[in-house]
């Protein structure tokens, strides 16, 4: 784990090097309510965005259409300029699903068809959701509150994914393999050293490794979270597991929720405390640093969850090791339910850029969620939009009513005040798969040119060498380098002049 924290630190530094003079502009709002969908006939409950980070133009939202006893799980995308239509991933035929997870192209729930709890999922094909399957490990016991994620490894032989799910009073996991479309090996008992109650699983990919995270009921009146990394050899599908990690928080902890950047880097967010509740981060767990965001906020606060971009810094942002473009969380007063949305948060807050929807009494309940970054064209800006969704009741039924916020994104400056050298654009951009790069010395010096993938980790050397005044011009062959879609940055250093660009590869 040390590894990834030593990583995280690169990154943090390398986009604080290159990215600090990009400013959004400020304050940023969240807009006012609308409705994204609500009947007469159904109550719409528990909007969930997958957390992807795959450089899409559009972020996949599930939710859960209630009848009564019964109800289905609904999919649609949303994008920069909307929502699609909704579309029925279930057909019940009087069972309840719910608790749905997303990763790549399936989505995973339980439903109780059978009797009890039982974990089914669907996959996407490009064209609608196949018919549910249900889990081929499900027994008599209740098998509830999946969690999900695919490598997103490809050739189709390295593809697989990982399913964790809570069974009685411990969490397993189980293996899919994609190319041969089965589940392999046997389950594996997560908890199986730990007497107390487990729950609350999630599963994070963090750069190179994975992160298993989980809340452990150390007594009626305390939980806490637990981490563990693990390895995954893609060609053996065998696990390493790294050890074991529990909080130290004193007060109980609950109801984890996570996000990640498209760096690799990623949070959990998780409710602290019972009588004075807040919500709360960790960034790069175990061990992780912990961040309270609502403690300057009026009220108990539940159910927090960040939007982080690292590209876009606000002038009060740049340089804090932890910020998020845009925050949601449940807030209750003594008499009132709000939807507190924050735009521009960071360690300190931003308490300008609150706003607060009320949605009823103190005894009203419900569930926010935010969305990924959504571009406004391509896969990369020039403007943002983040979505929140969450759960209010309309003429006596429960809606999903929806949110937005904007940012923009600026060119990546120089980092120096010298005119002696100049990069330019990369053209054509986006490329696949080449694309030129040129660049001008004024006085000869010692360059370098090079390529960096997301994680900030150098994939390309054009240049190394001492070089005349002079204009040049460099052909960068993406299939040089096997390097898949993607953003990608690349950096121009000679003498002390450094000055870092963006580009597209889209295959």
């Amino acid at each position: 784990m040390k590894n990834t924290f030593t990583l995280f630190a690169f990154i943090t530094l390398f986009l604080y090097i290159s990215l600090n003079n990009c400013k959004a502009q400020s304050p940023v709002y969240f807009m006012e309510a609308d409705t994204l969908v609500s009947s007469p006939s159904y109550d719409y409950k528990n909007p969930t965005f997958a957390n992807e980070y795959l450089s899409s133009p559009t972020a996949n939202l599930f939710y859960e259409r209630h009848n009564g006893s019964s109800s289905d799980i609904m999919f649609r995308t949303a994008s920069y300029t909307g929502y699609s239509q909704e579309v029925p991933v279930t057909n019940s035929q009087g069972e309840l699903n719910i608790n749905p997870v997303f990763s790549i192209n399936t989505v995973v729930w339980q439903s109780n068809k059978n009797g009890n709890w039982d974990i089914y999922y669907s996959t996407y094909n490009g064209a609608g959701w196949s018919a549910p399957v249900i889990y081929p490990g499900c027994t008599n016991e209740d098998e509830t509150t999946p969690a999900y994620l695919n490598n997103n490894t490809s050739p189709l032989q390295y593809n697989f994914s990982f399913l964790i799910f809570k069974r009685g009073n411990d969490l397993f996991l189980r293996r899919y393999k994609s190319e041969t479309s089965t589940w392999i090996g046997t389950e594996q008992n997560l908890t199986d050293g730990i007497s107390e109650n487990c729950s609350s699983p999630l599963i994070i990919s963090a750069s190179t490794l994975y992160v298993f995270s989980f809340v452990k009921e150390v007594s009626p009146s305390l939980s806490k979270l637990n981490y563990r990394a693990f390895n995954f050899n893609i060609t053996t599908a065998d696990i390493t597991w790294q050890s074991l990690f529990e909080s130290n928080l004193s007060e109980t902890q609950k109801n984890p929720r996570y996000n990640r950047d498209i760096f690799g880097g990623y949070y959990i967010g998780f409710d602290y405390g019972v009588s004075t509740q807040s919500c709360r981060g960790t960034y790069s767990a175990p061990n992780p640093s912990v961040y309270n965001f609502t403690n300057n906020l009026a009220g108990s606060h539940s159910g927090g969850k960040g939007v982080i971009f690292p590209y876009i810094f606000s002038n009060n942002a740049a340089g804090n090791n932890f910020h998020f473009n845009g925050f949601g969380c449940v807030t209750k007063t003594a008499d009132s339910t709000f939807i507190t949305l924050i735009g521009q948060c960071d360690s300190s807050k931003n308490s300008s850029t609150i706003r607060k929807k009320y949605i009823g009494n103190a005894s009203v309940n419900s569930k926010v969620d935010l969305s990924e970054t959504l571009p406004s064209s391509g896969i990369i800006g020039p403007s943002y939009k983040f979505r929140a969704v969450w759960e209010q009741n309309v003429n006596g039924r429960i809606a999903l009513m929806g949110s937005s916020m904007t940012e923009y994104l600026t060119e990546i400056p120089n980092t120096s005040s010298t005119v002696s050298y100049k990069l330019y654009q990369n053209f054509p951009n986006p490329f696949n798969p080449t694309t030129k790069i040129n660049y001008e010395l004024k006085i000869t010096n010692f360059v370098s040119l090079k390529v960096f993938d997301l994680l900030g980790q150098e994939v390309a050397t054009l240049v190394n060498e001492k070089q005349n005044a002079g204009n040049y011009a460099v052909d960068f062959n993406s299939t040089d380098f096997n390097l898949p879609s993607g953003i990608y940055f690349y950096t121009l250093n000679a003498g002390k002049f450094n000055e870092t660009r963006k580009m597209i590869l889209i295959k």
